[in-house]
């Protein structure tokens, strides 16, 4: 069974268990505080949107921070609306997830992007593409 849910750090909001001890070590090495509480992951911290994506689909208008934990892919909205960066990171131990693009836009210059598990790329939007800054 896939799942998707949404997280809002910094607020001590809970996300339902997937069952995979190894997303409670992922949570925590990107936002610094996550910690199994019976059926739930609580996660605290100072960032906000973050997101843990376990099945194809596309970004939200309102993500800062994708965890992506599962072989996926994760299509990005039009780099022309975006005003903010992107960091996205692959907590999956062994499979990996790809970005893709709206239309004929590019993450420096493909259309797609592989990540390997445990990879983080941070994304910024520019002249209708996206750059990749950091990783």
């Amino acid at each position: 069974m896939s799942l998707m849910y949404t997280v809002n750090l910094g607020t001590g909001v809970q996300v339902a268990k997937t069952g995979k001890d190894d997303t409670v070590s992922a949570i925590r090495s990107l936002v610094g505080s996550a910690s199994l509480q019976g059926n739930v992951i609580a996660i605290g911290g100072s960032a906000t949107g973050a997101r843990v994506v376990t099945v194809t689909g596309p970004q939200l208008a309102t993500d800062s921070t994708l965890l992506l934990n599962g072989t996926l892919t994760l299509t990005l909205l039009s780099a022309i609306l975006k005003t903010q960066n992107l960091t996205i990171k692959n907590i999956s131990a062994t499979l990996t997830a790809t970005l893709a693009c709206f239309g004929l836009q590019t993450i420096d210059g493909a259309t797609t992007h592989t990540l390997l598990p445990g990879e983080v790329v941070t994304l910024m939007p520019y002249l209708g593409n996206y750059l990749i800054i950091g990783n």
